[in-house]
């Protein structure tokens, strides 16, 4: 017959077990968001923009994208700051060109995070998901730390059957 005490430790067990599954499918979900994330949230907390100039322009064979590295000056360093980003444009938009200006948003604190600010509405998805999950590996860990002790503290129980 089966002790009411080891069912409820097979209980503990099993649902310590789906609760590690469920915190490692969140962690990758944060893993594949905190470079989105991180940038997104250092600009919105402290923004600036700033115009950047466009240092060299690479070109693709369906001469639709082109792949653009700027660089700006920042502040009164003079320390100069250097990114890239890959340019989707329309059949009836320009090229970018060695010289054009392209407007790029910046975190005042922490200048080394840039992005332009066209494609800063797209690292906004990634923060959300960043968030989210961020938040449900956090509350799963402290219970997976709780369900640890129960299980430990049941397990002392379970030495006097």
């Amino acid at each position: 017959m089966l002790n009411p005490k080891e069912s409820q430790l097979d209980f503990i067990f099993t649902r310590g077990v789906n609760a590690t599954f469920v915190f490692i499918f969140c962690l990758i979900f944060c893993y594949f968001t905190y470079g989105n994330a991180l940038t997104f949230g250092l600009i919105s907390l402290f923004p600036d923009m700033q115009m950047a100039t466009i240092s060299n322009v690479d070109r693709f064979d369906d001469r639709l994208n082109e792949y653009a590295h700027y660089e700006f000056v920042y502040g009164n360093s003079g320390e100069v700051y250097r990114g890239e980003f890959l340019y989707v444009r329309g059949s009836n938009d320009p090229h970018l060109n060695i010289g054009d200006e392209v407007e790029v948003a910046v975190s005042e604190k922490i200048p080394s995070f840039h992005v332009p600010s066209y494609k800063l509405i797209r690292e906004r998805p990634g923060f959300y998901i960043f968030m989210f999950f961020g938040s449900i590996s956090s509350l799963l860990f402290i219970f997976l730390l709780w369900n640890a002790v129960a299980y430990s503290r049941y397990k002392r129980v379970m030495k006097n059957y």
